[in-house]
């Protein structure tokens, strides 16, 4: 049986937590796929952060190896 996914309120409350005095610029998109259910953001120092819908898990990449 598939978890529910996460709402929109808890996703945001995940990248408030750790993203600090960072501004969220834009969500880049919202995907569900092969390799899971995420969310992107895109912070204003270029960070880019990717939450798993599912688990609740945070990865934080830096602009240079932000996907297309």
């Amino acid at each position: 049986m598939a978890k529910p996914l996460l709402t929109q309120e808890q996703v945001d409350s995940i990248v408030r937590k750790y993203k600090g005095d960072r501004a969220v610029e834009d969500l880049l998109e919202s995907r569900s796929g092969k390799d899971g259910h995420f969310q992107r953001f895109v912070m204003n120092d270029g960070l880019i952060y990717h939450v798993n819908t599912v688990t609740g898990k945070l990865t934080i990449t830096p602009p240079a190896k932000r996907e297309k």
